[in-house]
């Protein structure tokens, strides 16, 4: 790939996260909560979070234990009784240093065993989340509008080898399908376009019918709501 065509992407994705960012600072955005939390929070704390904190545990318990062994084998083979103990503050310093550097451990093995390929169908499954959607309301119009900013040939360029784009492109095809099914929902109830509308359980169909957004030989990351992100609220 060409240096120009990264500093392309770079700026397209960038343009897209200003607008996010923008969302944040005007108060718009908020922290997600309900059915959208479960979505996003799943495929990171799922199952990283628990290697992690089994890989912590272990390293505390292996450098509180190891270093006296050590020390106490090292006195057996010099002839002397293994009676080494930690002082009361070598023990306080030494509890705090396993401690931060078994965090630490936790943390970098979580963030490794995160799958970033379920992070992203998450995020983009959002818009086809059933009831209100916070994040869908507030960003979605707006990426709708800077996506046709945006070349198609840029889609077909980078939306194959890169997740992110691709995460991005079906966030706003899946946009595009709520608002059309929001549409849908205020002419059959005579419903004012103001007024927000909540989506019935179930969610939104994958097979509403939307504008194209052109790039298209079936973009290989594609979530509808039979993903396992949405099927398994829908299940709860």
């Amino acid at each position: 790939m060409s240096q120009h065509s990264i500093e392309n992407k770079n700026s397209v994705v960038k343009s897209f996260v200003d607008l996010i960012t923008k969302k944040i600072d005007e108060k718009q955005l908020h922290t997600p909560v309900g059915k959208e939390r479960e979505v996003l929070g799943r495929p990171i704390i799922n199952p990283g979070i628990y290697f992690g904190v089994a890989a912590g545990v272990i390293q505390f318990a292996f450098l509180r234990k190891a270093p006296i062994y050590m020390v106490r084998r090292l006195q057996q083979q010099q002839g002397f009784a293994p009676t080494f103990q930690e002082s009361p503050l070598m023990r306080s310093v030494s509890v705090v240093f396993d401690g931060v550097l078994s965090m630490a451990t936790t943390c970098a093995v979580w963030a490794f065993m995160v799958d970033e390929q379920k992070v992203y169908e998450a995020a983009a499954s959002i818009p086809l989340l059933e009831g209100r959607s916070e994040i869908s309301d507030v960003l979605c119009d707006d990426f709708i509008a800077q996506h046709k900013n945006v070349s198609s040939s840029f889609w077909e360029a980078n939306g194959r080898d890169d997740k992110s784009v691709a995460s991005l492109f079906t966030f706003i095809e899946n946009c595009q399908k709520r608002r059309a099914h929001e549409r849908s929902i205020r002419s059959e109830q005579g419903i004012s376009p103001d007024i927000p509308v909540s989506i019935p359980e179930g969610g939104v169909s994958s097979n509403t019918i939307v504008d194209t957004l052109v790039w298209d030989d079936q973009h290989d990351f594609t979530v509808d709501n039979e993903s396992e992100f949405v099927n398994g609220l829908q299940d709860e």
